[in-house]
């Protein structure tokens, strides 16, 4: 909703947007689901879609004919029923919650033992059948049956007037290595889990286990099953491990403007703790973007924006509301330009995975982080 405050829209207000590609995001989708046919892609949209709007993303999803998706959780199971056909959480439910899942028609993750006895009193008098697919722990540690549960206690499993069991799925743990030994022990437990339930005449309809990173270079974790899940590539963003893969494409572009310039002298120092001594006269140009709104703080090392096309890199440590940049070798600057956080200007590019390495984190930690107002470019 835009407020008009005299004349000047709230949204102009912002000193700081995030602008999302949906063409580009779409053509990443496309190529993805090429890459890995007749096995079909499954976007993931947990976590607001990763930082970058449930809704928005998967209304124009569904309007590109995708059809599923999977969740964390039924908060935002719900949140995208109005556009998916299909939709696996993938987390894990509780008991006072399968009532509202049964009736949407979610695919509900089973990952304990202990409580399905409950699930089918709970669903008992329901009208239609909760779907439920089992969450197999190859490794993960966290949830879901080991192997040694399902081959023991397999009988429990076997759809029932109340119950259908659609599917199996797991989670590599050592997903972003290439040729990691942990990986492929998984995906063997997962086949074996997959054999036993195909010999029990238990048929899965559902069934993977392979991710972003599997999709660059682990065709055989998606090859033979139904699905292989992607959240991350989605906007062309990869793991630091994994080799950037060309045929994807970033979607994202994260712009601030300048909103200071001053002339500083050889001696002067720059932000807290004077961590920054200048050893020459320079030009610098502050920034309205700082911790607070995601800027690693490991950027006062090694950090840069762009501006004009040129990088300027961060001086002195990050502040909570501003970063310092030194465009002392650019010709024309003045305030308010663009400064482009995230993103290509010219020929030049500033990553996601740039951002991960200065906060020595993850490219996920990095665009979850960026609760910025998000502007969807070229919607169709």
């Amino acid at each position: 909703m835009q407020i008009n405050l005299k004349g000047i829209f709230l949204s102009d207000l912002h000193r700081v947007q995030l602008h999302i590609n949906l063409d580009l995001l779409y053509q990443n989708i496309q190529k993805m689901s090429l890459r890995v046919a007749p096995t079909l892609l499954m976007p993931v949209l947990k976590a607001n879609a990763y930082g970058m709007g449930a809704v928005e993303i998967g209304r124009f999803l569904s309007s590109k004919g995708v059809k599923t998706t999977g969740v964390a959780d039924i908060r935002e199971a719900l949140e995208l029923s109005p556009y998916f056909d299909e939709i696996h959480i993938l987390g894990d439910v509780f008991d006072k919650e399968l009532a509202v899942a049964q009736e949407n028609n979610f695919v509900c993750p089973i990952t304990s033992f202990s409580r399905i006895k409950d699930w089918y009193k709970i669903v008992k008098n329901n009208k239609q059948k909760l779907k439920i697919q089992i969450n197999l722990d190859t490794g993960m540690g966290q949830l879901g049956l080991k192997p040694i549960e399902i081959y023991e206690k397999w009988e429990l499993l076997k759809n029932n007037e109340n119950i259908e069991v659609v599917g199996l799925y797991s989670h590599f743990t050592n997903g972003d290595f290439l040729n990691d030994p942990h990986s492929r022990m998984q995906l063997k437990l997962f086949k074996e889990v997959l054999a036993f339930f195909l010999d029990k005449k238990i048929i899965l309809k559902n069934t993977h286990i392979g991710n972003s990173s599997a999709i660059n270079f682990m065709p055989d974790s998606y090859q033979g099953f139904s699905h292989v899940r992607t959240g991350i590539n989605i906007y062309g963003v990869q793991s630091e491990i994994t080799a950037r893969e060309n045929y994807l494409k970033p979607v994202l572009n994260l712009q601030s403007k300048i909103i200071n310039i001053k002339n500083l002298t050889k001696g002067d120092t720059v932000g807290y703790q004077k961590t920054y001594k200048l050893t020459e006269n320079k030009k610098v140009a502050t920034i309205p973007f700082g911790y607070a709104d995601g800027m690693p703080f490991g950027a006062k090392e090694n950090g840069r924006v762009l501006i004009g096309g040129s990088f300027c890199n961060i001086l002195g440590r990050v502040s909570m509301d501003y970063i310092t940049v030194d465009v002392t070798q650019l010709r024309e600057v003045v305030i308010e330009d663009i400064v482009t956080l995230i993103g290509k200007d010219g020929k030049n590019e500033v990553t996601v995975e740039d951002w991960a390495r200065w906060k020595q984190s993850i490219p996920y930690d990095v665009i979850c982080s960026l609760d910025r107002p998000r502007i969807y470019k070229n919607y169709r």
